[in-house]
């Protein structure tokens, strides 16, 4: 039995986290992004070719559109799923692929107990962090790990792993056919979740001069042999272009990263643990490459903060994420040998483990609790009006997370509270939201508001708003309500009739 356990304690591992995942995804607790990727779900099914913004509606690209967003959409409109029934299933999806392409990144890294060290960094990337880890896409420990399955981010994440993998698996890359897949998949990783690109390129240049009896030149032709061309393909991508994503100052973006920026301290602690392993055991090649990885991050995510670009503090997931690989063979490492000197390292790496699940606030009764909870499906569900009985490029205005939601079963908004890419006007149109349903707001620039954007309805979620009588009033001189039910009122304007 013991023989058992320690050969497959990978899988029994993996195995849990399925099943955990299946009923968590199966409870509907979405929220934030994920409708804006149902929108996008929606929008690249119904014009794949040619998609609008699925937020706002025109010709603007939206960074979302990705080729995991085209992947999601197909299988939608193959199985006639609906956006959010095929990203719950391609959340299930991703962390089955997450699951099978860390362990075959940790077999060919480690080669020797590789099974055994797989395991440990998955329980650590899952559970050890500091207090109150970040909940941030491209996050995957386990008070997050349920909202992000069905984001780019993890698909990206997943794809990171499987392109290390075919690089250590051939590490001279004589096979053409591994060194192309690579190339394509690593362009798919750029174009999918472009913060997630940094943590590969990194990682590809890592393996090839460590690997490579630390070569500078062998690392630069290997390094480029990929990077290069993926980025050549990127080039070609036909919703927007890559380079000026990365070239534009998006100060939305960073300025929605900027709490990754926040208590780092606290939050990340546990890299302290990796300390006196670099000072008093010996170095070889896994350490090596673990620790260029770590150091060339950390220094992006300094970089990220002194410079004002916090859109990269992103990178402080991958951080820990390799930390985690770290800590999890320096136990393998140590346990080949039980001094008394290793016994007191593997009992400080064990206290710190339980110390900081102990005072992780996020790993509490709730967040457990979850799996018991009944559907939480209801709080969405009653939106589905939306697809019989407004049109796909008609303008809803509404407010808060109903705002959000609408594009998810039909209509376009005004403005997300989300960054949106190249929307000149964003931060007009999102005033001129915000002062419509505003109490003291005159009805003459309510007025105003309508006829400036074409607007087609009003949605009233009465549970999120309070709305003044006179406003109300006013709306009902205006237009005329088409449905009432659940505490929403949606309002045709009578500009339609």
């Amino acid at each position: 039995m013991k023989v058992l356990i320690s050969k497959y304690n990978y899988f029994i591992v993996a195995i849990s986290l399925g099943v955990y995942g299946v009923v968590i995804i199966s409870k509907g607790h979405w929220s934030g992004d994920f409708w804006e990727h149902c929108a996008v779900v929606k929008e690249f099914s119904k014009n794949l070719l040619n998609p609008s913004n699925p937020m706002i509606g025109g010709d603007i690209p939206h960074v979302f559109f990705s080729p995991y967003s085209i992947i999601v959409s197909l299988f939608s409109a193959i199985t006639s799923l609906s956006p959010i029934e095929s990203l719950e299933f391609f959340a299930f999806f991703n962390l089955i692929l997450f699951l099978l392409t860390f362990y075959l990144f940790c077999k060919f890294l480690f080669k020797e107990n590789y099974n055994l060290i797989a395991t440990i960094s998955l329980i650590f990337t899952l559970f050890f962090w500091g207090h109150d880890p970040y909940r941030w896409s491209g996050f995957y420990h386990f008070t997050t790990l349920h909202y992000v399955l069905p984001y780019p981010s993890t698909f990206a994440m997943a794809l990171v792993f499987l392109i290390m993998f075919l690089i250590l698996k051939d590490k001279e890359q004589k096979n053409y056919y591994s060194l192309t897949a690579i190339i394509v998949l690593t362009s798919v990783v750029t174009i999918t979740h472009p913060a997630t690109t940094i943590t590969l390129h990194i990682a590809i240049v890592a393996a090839y001069f460590v690997f490579n009896n630390y070569s500078i030149k062998k690392c630069i032709i290997k390094s480029s042999a990929i990077v290069f061309p993926s980025l050549i393909l990127c080039a070609f991508w036909p919703y927007y272009s890559i380079f000026d994503l990365f070239g534009g100052s998006h100060i939305e973006f960073h300025k929605d990263s900027i709490i990754l920026c926040t208590d780092v301290a606290k939050r990340v602690w546990p890299i302290l643990l990796i300390a006196p392993y670099l000072f008093f055991y010996k170095k070889d090649q896994i350490v090596h490459f673990l620790l260029i990885n770590i150091t060339a991050l950390a220094v992006i995510y300094v970089l990220s903060y002194l410079l004002g670009i916090y859109g990269f503090a992103r990178v402080i997931s991958n951080v820990m994420m390799f930390t985690h690989f770290f800590m999890a063979y320096i136990i393998s490492t140590l346990l080949k040998n039980k001094n008394f000197k290793n016994k007191i390292y593997l009992l400080g790496i064990s206290s710190a483990f339980c110390l900081s699940i102990f005072f992780n606030k996020g790993l509490n009764y709730y967040t457990f609790s979850q799996v018991f909870q009944k559907k939480n499906i209801h709080y969405y569900q009653k939106f589905t009006f939306l697809k019989n009985m407004v049109e796909s490029d008609d303008i809803v205005l509404s407010q808060g997370l109903t705002n959000w939601m609408i594009p998810a079963f039909n209509g376009k908004i005004l403005s997300s509270g989300h960054a949106l890419y190249w929307v000149d006007d964003i931060m007009e149109r999102r005033q001129h939201l915000e002062t419509f349903f505003l109490n003291s707001t005159p009805n003459t620039i309510r007025q105003n508001i309508v006829n400036k954007y074409d607007v087609d309805y009003v949605l009233l979620n009465l549970e999120d708003m309070d709305i003044k009588k006179s406003t109300y009033e006013w709306l009902k001189t205006i237009g005329i309500t088409i449905y009432k039910q659940d505490k929403l009122e949606l309002i045709k304007l009578s500009k339609n009739d």
